[in-house]
């Protein structure tokens, strides 16, 4: 994991990472799709941890392993972060290689092999904070 942060870190196109226009009235020109991208990975734990009181609960999230992932830029593209962590996701469980990581980065496109596996689901993905600078 990360070493998928480490190589999604920097200037990259990701257009392959952005949901495709499913409209017509989608279609107008989307931002760019150069970013720069700063990706942060640690073990987490659940959130709310410290509201499980019962043994139960508790037992639920032994099993478990929990991720903090935290993405900065000055901008996203649509559904670009939920695609760049499936992608990270993959690559830490060996579905994809840090390769095939590599090469969507370096030749940008919305078809390849495993397309449909790189939306993750938005279940456990926060906002945690904007930041808005004043000129």
């Amino acid at each position: 994991m990360l070493q998928a942060a480490a190589l999604l870190s920097g200037v990259h196109d990701f257009t392959a990472f952005s949901n495709k226009p499913r409209t017509r009235t989608e279609l107008r020109l989307p931002p760019s799709p150069v970013k720069l991208l700063t990706v942060g990975v640690r073990r987490g734990q659940p959130l709310g941890l410290g509201m499980l009181t019962s043994g139960r609960d508790v037992a639920l999230t032994e099993n478990l392993e929990f991720w903090d992932i935290h993405v900065y830029s000055k901008s996203f593209l649509y559904k670009m972060v939920r695609r760049c962590v499936g992608g990270m996701i993959l690559a830490a469980t060996d579905v994809i290689s840090l390769a095939d990581l590599q090469e969507i980065l370096d030749n940008p496109r919305r078809e390849f092999p495993f397309t449909s596996r790189l939306s993750f689901s938005e279940a456990g993905l926060f906002l945690a904070d904007v930041e808005y600078h004043q000129k």
